[in-house]
């Protein structure tokens, strides 16, 4: 028969029954948490391969291995704190501070693929890049200075208890304002400009259709579950500043995985929509022009094979069936390439004359708005 696992020294000094159902809740957490991290790589993985690794390396796809690797190493590192047999407390100890630090850099990862994704959503705007950039940056190198001080002074309990126990007592670890108070910064700034743009949507009057296709286009689902799970971590640790382990270590499992989960669905949904326009686009660019009277001819002057950008993050796909009315501000321009002058003359001889006097327009060379990478 396996013991129980106690978190905090807390524990130590209540009944029996208590512990049982803190710790039983705490391990249910932990083991959900293994669980869904295992199943949705599975399910998402034939996926991952298609838009990931068979493709070169982009800013999306960086930040999806990243935010992927540290909710890994974060979910899996937690084991031997839940389950493990006479853990050293050398061993608690160094386990306790990578978990920290390990949340701090997953907060920033999933903080600058929010940032870069406000930025696109508002046309590519470095008016709304850099501050957010700014305030993550700086929101991170405060939170890993107070994480630093508070850790170097960490002493684990050592297993001694009359109350038998697997895994490691962990001391409270009470948070310092400042760092929580720029992280809750950053998630209000994007709250509010996501909601701006959702209004922008709902005032433009688009369709069901329309509005479906944009809320996935632009991540607003799955921006709003990182956001919000981000949130929710903040105020747990101000609610229970002393890591309650009724309900802090618990959700301390389960939401930071909640918010990597949303974070993948979206590079992976960006990622798809940035090779499936791309795609489409080679198959029907610039290797054709069109007549007025809508005959599709060769034009083998412009034939060419656009490569995907680095930055896929500024690729928002302008589906002529899905997009808003002409009517919404924020409709971006499209690309155009201008018909060579010697078009006319290498239309094949089975062209009719009628149609070799046609006035001719260019097919829109892509559907995509491309703007310049982050500097």
């Amino acid at each position: 028969m396996s013991l129980p696992n106690v978190f905090d020294s807390e524990l130590l000094t209540v009944g029996n029954s208590t512990i049982a159902l803190r710790l039983e809740v705490a391990n249910l957490a932990l083991v959900a948490s293994l669980t869904w991290f295992v199943w949705d790589w599975l399910l998402t993985l034939p996926y991952e391969i298609e838009v990931i690794w068979t493709s070169r390396i982009t800013l999306g796809s960086s930040l999806y291995i990243a935010s992927i690797l540290t909710c890994a190493i974060t979910v899996f590192i937690r084991i031997p704190i839940n389950f493990g047999v006479d853990v050293p407390v050398d061993l608690c100890a160094s386990i306790f501070r990578a978990v920290a630090t390990l949340q701090s850099v997953q907060i920033f990862i999933l903080q600058g693929v929010l940032a870069l994704r406000t930025y696109a959503v508002y046309n590519c705007s470095k008016l709304v890049l850099v501050p957010l950039l700014a305030l993550n940056l700086a929101s991170f190198v405060v939170n890993a200075n107070d994480n630093v001080e508070a850790l170097a002074h960490i002493n684990i309990p050592a297993n001694d208890s009359p109350i038998p126990y697997n895994g490691c007592i962990l001391p409270s670890f009470v948070r310092a304002w400042p760092p929580l108070a720029l992280l809750m910064i950053f998630e209000v700034s994007v709250g509010i400009l996501m909601l701006a743009r959702l209004g922008q949507v709902l005032r433009a009057g688009c369709s069901l259709a329309q509005m479906e296709y944009i809320v996935y286009r632009d991540g607003l689902i799955e921006s709003a579950v990182m956001s919000l799970g981000n949130t929710a971590l903040l105020i747990i640790d101000l609610v229970y500043p002393t890591g309650n382990s009724a309900i802090f270590r618990p959700m301390r499992n389960f939401i930071p995985l909640m918010g990597a989960l949303a974070c993948k669905r979206l590079l992976l949904n960006l990622r798809s929509i940035t090779q499936s326009e791309l795609g489409s686009t080679t198959k029907r660019g610039t290797g054709f022009i069109q007549t007025s009277m809508g005959d599709t001819l060769h034009d083998p002057v412009s034939s060419h094979v656009q490569e995907p950008p680095i930055d896929e993050f500024c690729l928002m796909p302008l589906d002529e069936e899905s997009q808003p009315p002409k009517s919404y501000r924020g409709e971006p321009h499209r690309i155009y390439t201008p018909v060579p002058q010697t078009a006319l003359h290498q239309l094949p001889l089975d062209v009719p004359q009628s149609l070799r006097s046609t006035t001719l327009t260019a097919v829109p060379e892509e559907d995509i708005m491309v703007c310049s990478p982050p500097t």
